[in-house]
């Protein structure tokens, strides 16, 4: 996702994550960074509105982080990130002006990485957190989103076209027309996660039960996956064998294409994109392309705590 910090404004390309809600970006200076190859490492000393935040401050707060919050020998407020798959930010917390396109945001809370590394792909500067907690970029530019945030998600086919992804904040969240599904948002414990209700799953016509195998529905040669990340992969598959999956959510069913289904991880090479996980089930990105919610793909409404899907061709959007 593009935006740009600071005065003048330097370009930031972060992971959009619902998953988590500080913003952060690699700062110079960067002890311990992963090697960043896209945009330049973010310089503090250059913007006229950077602020760092002091221990005690509005923004440095407990109560509305996920992660530890420390203090330095300067008293200044003090982040770290950790992610589930290791990856983790650690940093000083600050605000500047945000820029979405010519409109700039003052005092945006957000992170100013200087220990960085993990899975970080080296083309990003950080993530933008689009959580439900109050330092999301949601909820803190809440005057103009009303809560309200939709994505639409390009295919893998497109990926590195002249196509991108799409988001959108505020009123042009807009569900309408036939196909559109909405499923409660649900908040459990302190998480700032999205929560929905997941009722069952169909293959075809069949309902699959906890502990069947999805593999028995799809003829072909299973191989393993040649990064050793997914666990059913078939060589050569055809995705006109793959019988349609349906995820029926309280308040609607959300039917995935096969193409959503199976990622291509090389040549010849497809793998289911469902994997199992330890702690909670996570609806992923793969399951989510080409889908929308008026202008985007799957949309949030965080006031009337709801999240849509719209069959949708997000290349054209």
């Amino acid at each position: 996702m593009k935006i740009q910090i600071g005065t003048p404004p330097v370009h930031v390309l972060g992971i959009a994550d619902t998953g988590s809600d500080l913003t952060w970006a690699q700062c110079e200076p960067c002890k311990n960074c992963y090697k960043q190859v896209g945009p330049p490492l973010f310089v503090p000393t250059s913007s006229s509105t950077y602020q760092a935040q002091k221990c005690g401050s509005k923004a440095c707060d407990q109560s509305q982080f996920e992660n530890e919050l420390t203090c330095d020998s300067k008293n200044n407020c003090q982040y770290q990130m950790l992610y589930g798959d290791g990856s983790y930010s650690i940093g000083g917390l600050a605000t500047d002006t945000f820029w979405f396109g010519p409109t700039p945001f003052k005092h945006v809370v957000f992170g100013c990485g200087h220990d960085n590394n993990g899975t970080f792909n080296g083309n990003i500067s950080g993530t933008i957190g689009l959580g439900w907690g109050r330092l999301s970029i949601i909820n803190q530019l809440n005057s103009v989103t009303q809560g309200k945030f939709s994505y639409c998600l390009i295919s893998q086919i497109e990926e590195g076209s002249n196509h991108a992804s799409k988001i959108h904040f505020g009123d042009s969240v807009n569900v309408s027309g036939p196909n559109v599904v909405s499923t409660p948002l649900l908040k459990k414990s302190h998480y700032n996660f999205y929560y929905v209700t997941l009722e069952s799953v169909l293959v075809g016509n069949n309902s699959l039960s906890y502990k069947q195998s999805f593999s028995k529905s799809i003829g072909g040669k299973m191989v393993k996956d040649p990064q050793g990340i997914l666990e059913v992969c078939y060589q050569d598959l055809h995705l006109d064998l793959v019988p349609t999956v349906t995820f029926r959510f309280s308040g609607g069913d959300v039917e995935l294409s096969p193409v959503n289904m199976f990622l291509e991880v090389e040549e010849g090479v497809s793998c289911l994109s469902i994997v199992s996980g330890d702690e909670f089930p996570i609806f992923g990105n793969l399951l989510q392309r080409n889908m929308m919610v008026g202008w985007g793909g799957v949309g949030f409404d965080l006031v009337n705590k709801k999240i849509s899907f719209k069959p949708n061709d997000c290349a054209m959007q």
